[in-house]
């Protein structure tokens, strides 16, 4: 495993350009090890109607768990549009 391999890739600044095919560091954490998250808000099961709660709060009913989310919230159930 080399710095590409990294999920740090291309922000890290341990290594100059031309040693990162060659090494990684001891924070090195692998890509394959995370899964890529999908927040509501590009999420297929959210219903585009807005729904504003009675604290004056902006949401949205999730069509798969039947219940009202954030934008910024996420399951493990997501799928992009």
């Amino acid at each position: 495993m080399t710095c590409k391999d990294c999920i740090h890739d291309g922000t890290c600044h341990y290594f100059a350009d031309d040693m990162r095919d060659k090494y990684c560091c001891e924070d090195f954490k692998n890509k394959a090890d995370f899964v890529e998250v999908i927040r509501c808000k590009d999420c297929g099961f959210r219903d585009d109607n807005l729904i504003t709660t009675s604290q004056n709060i902006d949401c949205y009913m999730c069509k798969r768990h039947h219940s009202l989310i954030l934008l910024t919230d996420f399951c493990s159930y997501g799928k992009r549009k």
